[in-house]
């Protein structure tokens, strides 16, 4: 079974455990439906890439673990930016957006 994490993010001004809750639902389902053990979790609740210290701490668990797989609602809870993708997925961490996938 591969390995993998939640990351969820919550950039409104009033964000709420329950935004928080949902996103981390859909990605436990997806992780269900398609087999793989989720090992870890994290969410930040801000807009400020500078200010992410759960998804730092992911990506530093990440690398420890050996775990390829992150699960996010949709990649904008991961970065806006095109260019991060990439860096990560060229570090061997694969960011599965679940939202509207079976």
């Amino acid at each position: 079974m591969e390995k993998a994490v939640i990351y969820t993010r919550d950039t409104s001004k009033t964000a709420t455990q329950g935004g928080l809750f949902k996103q981390s639902q859909e990605c436990r389902e997806y992780a269900e439906k398609n087999g793989l053990e989720i090992v870890g979790e994290y969410f930040d609740v801000t807009s400020t890439i500078r200010k992410r210290p759960a998804f730092v701490q992911m990506i530093d668990d990440i690398r420890k673990q050996k775990v390829g797989i992150v699960l996010v609602r949709s990649l904008d809870r991961f970065t806006r930016q095109h260019i991060d993708i990439e860096f990560y997925k060229w570090q061997g961490i694969r960011v599965i957006p679940v939202k509207g996938v079976q």
